[in-house]
Order: C-alpha cells, then structure tokens, then sequence
C-alpha cells in the first residue's frame, strides 16, 4: 500500500535525476519507467586550487570527513586503525565529524573505546567549517569513506577528487561507482576492518601507489555543465508539454 501510494504521488513528475547510476538502477527496479529517469551527477564549484600536497616520504596521513555515525562506518574505520595500531603500521588517522552525541549510546561507547585504543594513530578533531576544507586536505594524503549502506553519490568523495586525493572507500553502491579500484583510489569490503586495514597498509607502504592513482582521478562534474543540463532538460519538458497547453487555451 505505501508503495502504490508514493507511486501515484511520483506519477505526478516529468522527469526524476540520480545522482548515481546505483540510484537509479534502483528506481528503476522499484518501478519508475525508465524515459521518466536519467542519470545526472551533482555539479561543483571547482576550487580555485587544489590543496597542496606536502613534502612527505611516506603518504600514510589519512582523513575521514562527516557524520558520525553507524551507518557511515567511523567504527569500521577505527577497527582498522586498532589492527594498524597492533601491527606498529607507520600511519595516522584525522577524523573530522561532529554529532557523535546524536547516536545511541552503544555505539558511542563503542567509538570511544576504539578512539582509546588507537592512542596516538588517530587523532579526534571534531567538527569543521567547510571554508577550512582546502586547508584540512594540505595535510593529508588519502580520504577515507567506510560507509555500511550503499550511500547515493558522496560529497566527500567529489571533494577529495577536487583536491586531488585519492579515495579509500567500500565496495558497494554510490561508492564504488564513483572510486574506481586500482585507478584513482582502493576499494576494501564493506564493514570488514580487516579488509580495510590491508588495504590501508598496502596503500601507505606503496612508494608509487599514491602518485599513480593521483594522476588518474577524473574531473569532476562542474556547476556550469550541470546547470546547462538542468536548463537543457526543463525546456526540452516545457516542448513536450506545449502542445498541451495551446489545446487549453484554445478551449
């Protein structure tokens, strides 16, 4: 019944965008017909300059930014630090996130005691302003995104490709459509720490892994293409509808 019901609603709409062929793969199984959808990732604003990249023998400084919460899998994250951490793996987490408060309690105390057993591999730096982005990315090498559910078409994912860093993530949904493995970042299997913490450790030993899939990430999507899709899109709807219309005002 709450199917049929958002269906009519939906019925009402010219044309859905997804910002993930993932997504709309999905809509597409849920029964939205397929001339009603079309694939259109999000635009950005390019940077007026990409993050510098440090002078580092080693690129081992990693960063997560975001909620912080289960299903953006901090605790995953933080379970493969703590492997790291045991294994003495020459490599340092900044987390940049906020809300931890929000969460249930469980999984509060599960995110502080895997902080405390990570000891002086991750640092905690709490919430950010978005203007301080390009200064956060000087300082690190690679961008971690451990979500457990599919996620649609991740921000944080564009701005990292924006600054030139490549991505860690999971390997399902938005995610893995976006990072391609081996190319422009490394996928690990999703909620799996140890499968992160191999992947993280073979990222950071890497002398020429970094580099390599630097060169390799792609432009992304601008504002100014989206927006000339957008407007593209409408008239070619507005068109569509004309004849419609005269027939009403000729009545």
């Amino acid at each position: 019944m709450r199917k049929r019901c958002i269906q009519s609603h939906r019925a009402l709409v010219d044309l859905f965008l997804a910002p993930s062929r993932f997504l709309m793969e999905r809509y597409l199984d849920w029964g939205i017909p397929a001339d009603r959808i079309r694939f259109e990732d999000y635009g950005r604003v390019p940077v007026s300059k990409p993050a510098p990249v440090g002078a580092r023998k080693k690129r081992n400084r990693l960063a997560f930014f975001g909620q912080l919460s289960h299903y953006k899998g901090i605790n995953v994250l933080l379970g493969a630090m703590r492997l790291l951490a045991d294994e003495k793996v020459d490599v340092h987490l900044s987390i940049h996130g906020a809300n931890i408060e929000l969460h249930p309690q469980d999984f509060q105390d599960e995110f502080r005691s895997l902080l405390d057993a990570c000891g002086e591999s991750v640092t905690f730096a709490g919430e950010y302003d978005h203007d301080e982005l390009s200064a956060l990315m000087e300082g690190i090498d690679w961008v971690v995104v451990p979500s457990i559910w599919w996620e649609n078409s991740p921000l944080v994912i564009q701005e990292a490709f924006l600054h030139r860093r490549p991505v860690i993530c999971s390997d399902i949904g938005g995610m893995a459509e976006k990072v391609a493995d081996g190319t422009d970042g490394l996928h690990f299997r999703a909620g799996d720490p140890e499968s992160l913490a191999e992947v993280i450790e073979r990222a950071v030993e890497s002398q020429d892994l970094w580099q390599k899939l630097r060169s390799c990430i792609p432009d992304v999507h601008s504002m100014d293409d989206h927006l000339e899709s957008l407007a593209d899109a409408y008239d070619d709807l507005r068109q569509a509808r004309q004849p419609a219309l005269d027939v009403k005002e000729a009545v």
